[in-house]
């Protein structure tokens, strides 16, 4: 379990409450532990009942090599609660008895409101297929309508680095975590390697090569990198870093590098993951799309919903503003004569915001 990453685990043992409430009270231990104020959580569930369901969104295909094609699908966790045992699954020409099956993340939850993408091991020969089609489940699922999809996109490879953490103590060095993250479409088990020069000596650059296993194209998962190598303290608590990954088959490079860094008494202490509120914003589908795309969004109670559409250079090229009822919805929207390349498009609703990013091809 990496720093900021979030694990949900369910209890095998089961409470009935006669009255239809109990007051919860749940706590965590680890050895070492630097923190303990955030170890216990109490609170008060009433009359609570959950639904099961999961939706298969969209095929991604991976047409870089000339002897095969890989596969990849993305998945909406549409729940009130976390699922597991996630069985996922793809077949081609409308036959189900060649279907490949295999299991989500080695059996791994997948939080309610997540989107889930799992890259297949087996791959297909690069040949013409009539359809390609993929599909998931889960035990005791509520709703089967939409579990299977056939639509199908290509996919592209992006890594990036986002910043770099400094562990500063009583030592006389320090050790350097870099985080970075797939801002692509394509997932899978991924080597990269990352470089870090200190003082802007390039005389001596410290490389070093990482296994990104669970390598998901999602905002929200980070990657984080230790170098074995420590750099010396600065006494004021200010550095001269610079870092940048090379990520296999990368599609551009302008966010391979960063000079961001935080100074922290302990690396792996983070932020207390966001909670999941029930507003969920998804990745537009076709990504990339050359004219029209469609923007689906969920809320849990009804409001004020505005999105904005920004071009690289953080200007403001289209907006949107309405009142939706709860639910889940789909906006349109037209690229027009709008040039291709990289748009990030963010929707605010009651306070919070959730940032994508969406392709132009002409």
């Amino acid at each position: 379990m990496y720093n900021g990453d979030e694990y949900i685990y369910r209890f095998n043992q089961r409470y009935h409450s006669s009255y239809g409430s109990v007051n919860l009270q749940v706590w965590s231990s680890l050895d070492g532990d630097y923190y303990h104020d955030n170890d216990t959580l109490f609170k008060r569930l009433q009359g609570s009942s959950y639904t099961q369901d999961i939706e298969a969104r969209y095929i991604t295909i991976d047409d870089r090599s000339s002897s095969e094609i890989g596969i990849q699908l993305a998945f909406l966790n549409r729940s009130s609660i976390g699922l597991s045992d996630i069985k996922v699954g793809y077949y081609y020409n409308g036959d189900k008895t060649n279907a490949v099956e295999e299991t989500y993340r080695l059996g791994n939850t997948l939080p309610a409101g997540d989107y889930g993408y799992h890259y297949f091991t087996q791959k297909l020969p690069r040949d013409v297929y009539q359809s390609i089609c993929a599909y998931v489940s889960v035990p005791n699922e509520t709703n089967l309508s939409n579990d299977t999809t056939c639509t199908l996109m290509i996919g592209y490879m992006d890594g990036a680095a986002d910043t770099i953490f400094i562990e500063q103590t009583a030592a006389e060095d320090c050790l350097v975590q870099l985080v970075g993250h797939n801002d692509g479409t394509i997932g899978g088990d991924n080597t990269v390697v990352a470089h870090l020069v200190v003082d802007g000596d390039w005389s001596n650059v410290i490389t070093e090569t990482f296994r990104w296993q669970y390598d998901e194209p999602n905002v929200e998962l980070r990657q984080y990198m230790t170098f074995s190598y420590r750099i010396p303290k600065s006494e004021n608590g200010e550095y001269d870093v610079l870092a940048w990954i090379d990520y296999p088959n990368d599609f551009h490079h302008w966010n391979d590098t960063t000079t961001i860094y935080e100074v922290k008494s302990y690396v792996g202490l983070e932020k207390e993951p966001t909670k999941n509120s029930g507003f969920v914003l998804e990745q537009n589908i076709p990504n990339p799309y050359p004219a029209t795309t469609s923007i689906g969004f969920t809320i849990p109670t009804g409001g004020k919903v505005t999105l904005h559409v920004n071009n690289t250079l953080g200007q403001v090229i289209y907006t949107h503003e309405a009142q939706y009822s709860a639910g889940h919805h789909t906006l349109d929207f037209d690229a027009g004569e709008l040039q291709e390349g990289v748009y990030y498009y963010t929707m605010e609703y009651k306070g919070e915001k959730q940032v994508r990013k969406m392709i132009i091809t002409k």
